[in-house]
């Protein structure tokens, strides 16, 4: 998500971005993904603890980015047309 919010307008379009274990932000701002990336799929799993061990790295100032989160375990909170979110048990 890092490289494709980087570019104003990047080398590569994406049709559809497939997240599983989604290490981001639950509130991430999906209209910086604009012209970029046309649909996006994220696959939610409450018990992932990968993404549990993201998030606590987070809290504790580990890691710091404003893009980190726990989007993989939680589901973004954003609604829109453009993304798709299927819950599943790991």
């Amino acid at each position: 998500m890092k490289y494709i919010c980087g570019w104003e307008k990047p080398p590569l379009l994406f049709d559809t971005l497939i997240l599983t274990g989604a290490v981001i932000a639950r509130d991430f701002d999906f209209t910086t993904l604009n012209g970029k990336v046309a649909h996006i799929v994220n696959e939610v799993a409450p018990n992932d603890e990968w993404v549990e061990w993201a998030k606590w790295a987070k809290d504790k100032n580990v890691r710091s980015d404003s893009l980190f989160g726990d989007a993989g375990k939680h589901g973004f909170d954003y609604g829109g047309a453009r993304l798709t979110q299927h819950r599943s048990e790991i």
